[in-house]
C-alpha cells in the first residue's frame, strides 16, 4: 500500500503525540477540549491547528471553496502552561519522580493549583510546591 502525504503526516503527528513532543490542545476558535489536529500543509506534519469537529469541518468547507489559510490564532497562557507541565512531568519521570497536580477546583482551598513531586520508591514523602514555576526551579537545580 502506497502512503500518501496526508497519511504520513498523520502518522508522524500521532507518534509525536505519543512521545510527548506535541500535546493536544483545545479548539483554537471556541476552546472546546474535543479538538482534532488540522494540517494546513502535509509537508509540515508537526505544524497543526487544533479545531473541534465543527470548526474542522468548517475549515475543510472553506478550503474546498478556495479559502486561504486560517488566521494566526493567539496562544493562550493555559496552553503554554500545559506544555511546560508536560515537559516537567517527563523530566521528573526520567529522574524517578512523578509530578502530581492537585485537582481542587475551588481557588479558595489551600491546595488549589499546587504540585507534589513524589519519588517512585514510595518510602519518602513528596515535595509540595506552590506553582509550576516552583516545579521548574526544582527540576532545573543542579
Amino acid at each position: 500500500m502506497k502512503m500518501t502525504y496526508k497519511t504520513a503526516a498523520n502518522a508522524i503527528l500521532n507518534q509525536a503525540i505519543s512521545d510527548g513532543i506535541v500535546t493536544r490542545q483545545p479548539c483554537g476558535v471556541c476552546g472546546s477540549p474535543d479538538a482534532h489536529a488540522h494540517h494546513e500543509d502535509y509537508y509540515k506534519p508537526l505544524e497543526v491547528v487544533w479545531l473541534c469537529p465543527r470548526h474542522h469541518n468548517h475549515r475543510h468547507r472553506e478550503l474546498r471553496v478556495g479559502g486561504g489559510p486560517l488566521p494566526e490564532l493567539p496562544v493562550t497562557q493555559r496552553a503554554v502552561d500545559k506544555v511546560l507541565e508536560n515537559r516537567m512531568r517527563r523530566a521528573l519521570e526520567r529522574r524517578g519522580y512523578t509530578l502530581v497536580k492537585m485537582r481542587r477546583r475551588d481557588p479558595h482551598t489551600l491546595d488549589h493549583g499546587k504540585y507534589i513531586i513524589v519519588p517512585h520508591d514510595g518510602r519518602t514523602l513528596g515535595i509540595e510546591l506552590q506553582s509550576l514555576a516552583d516545579v521548574q526551579r526544582w527540576v532545573d537545580e543542579p
